[in-house]
């Protein structure tokens, strides 16, 4: 079975991957996993799990591709958002158009093809509607990560109606993880600390980095932190480690307080995360480990993350919202104060936390029936 989503350089695309072969281990006990990963063979020595290297850039990548595909017995695509054209989209580039070449593929072959609780993003190109309605065609079973992904679906699906289901993001599940659990149960070196996950994709800081700064002080003057760890969820030097060099070198104050830590693997970003006194969060995943573990202010970018805000009941603003100066240190100030809404936000982690399971278990009951489950290849590309 392989998994096709984006792991590699994003820790909160490696959470889905290895919460997901767990899961689906826990189902297929027997199973082989491999994790197909643009990191190589260094997934494999940061997680232990054998994985495929996956260049879509060369010629010889693209025939591993085509090869993994051929060799597997299922083929999953995702988690993550895969059908969006945000962030660019051609007919070789671009996360949409990768996985409709493996979607084909799947098919060419004859490979049962489901999806992995992707997330279904709001298209802005005529290109990307083609592609989202041609890759939905060839899924045999559908599964997305909110109410919002499923509606968007049936959408760009056109007249072919769409049968699939709404389950939740695999990295809820990540918590439960033995690895994550061994965590868990060391001291955290860092003393009481609040956690700000930025996430860059080329957009323009500039106003938002002084209402941050607001943001920090208050966590520290008022609610007892000591530092403020600024956690790099994507480990590429020019994502959101770029925004904390250039947001520590035009304040200088809040050097004094915080500092950019890039994790060592998603287990030690979710441990990171989830022990924090607060977390200002801009990337999906931050929010996810943080939810209903650590009081939790959100900024938005995307359909996913206001769907997640909406729907947990999580404080938050929009990014071009609080770029204005509209109120985010005094979030902190609620947040803080408000334990029932960490009450009834961990309520609804348990809820995602189910989701996350049934979406797994059909996926898995859907595909796997009447098939030797004897290889289970969980691939992730990016």
């Amino acid at each position: 079975m392989h998994l096709y989503g984006a792991a590699g350089h994003n820790l909160g695309d490696d959470a889905i991957a290895l919460a997901a072969a767990h899961e689906i281990a826990s189902r297929l006990p027997h199973a082989a996993i491999r994790v197909a990963s643009v990191a190589g063979p260094a997934f494999t020595r940061r997680y232990g799990l054998p994985s495929l290297a996956l260049n879509r850039r060369s010629p010889i990548g693209m025939l591993r591709l085509v090869d993994s595909v051929r060799r597997a017995d299922v083929v999953l695509l995702g988690g993550g958002t895969l059908v969006q054209d945000r962030l660019g989209l051609s007919r070789f580039r671009g996360i949409l158009a990768y996985a409709r070449q493996v979607a084909a593929l799947a098919k060419a072959f004859g490979k049962p093809l489901g999806t992995l609780a992707i997330g279904v993003d709001e298209l802005s190109t005529p290109r990307g509607r083609e592609y989202a309605r041609d890759l939905l065609a060839l899924v045999d079973a559908l599964v997305v990560r909110d109410e919002r992904s499923l509606a968007l679906a049936r959408s760009y699906a056109g007249a072919r109606p769409v049968d699939g289901v709404a389950a939740a993001d695999p990295a809820y599940l990540l918590r439960h993880h033995p690895a994550a659990v061994a965590a868990a149960s060391r001291p955290s070196p860092h003393g009481a600390y609040a956690v700000v996950s930025l996430a860059n994709e080329g957009m323009e800081f500039g106003p938002l980095l002084p209402e941050l700064t607001s943001a920090v002080r208050r966590l520290v003057e008022r609610h007892g932190v000591d530092k403020v760890l600024l956690v790099a969820m994507d480990t590429r030097p020019g994502e959101e480690l770029a925004v904390f060099r250039r947001w520590l070198a035009s304040a200088p104050e809040v050097s004094r307080w915080a500092q950019a830590v890039t994790p060592r693997d998603a287990f030690e970003a979710h441990d990171l995360v989830s022990r924090a006194r607060c977390v200002v969060a801009m990337r999906l995943h931050a929010m996810i480990f943080a939810l209903g573990r650590a009081p939790l202010v959100g900024i938005s970018r995307t359909t996913k993350t206001d769907s997640l805000l909406r729907s947990a009941g999580v404080r938050g603003l929009g990014f071009a919202e609080a770029s204005s100066g509209a109120r985010l240190a005094e979030l902190v100030d609620e947040v803080m104060a408000d334990s029932r809404a960490l009450a009834v936000q961990a309520e609804h982690r348990g809820e995602q936390e189910d989701l996350a399971r049934q979406g797994i278990a059909r996926l898995v009951e859907e595909l796997t029936v009447g098939r030797s489950a004897a290889v289970v290849e969980a691939g992730a590309s990016g």
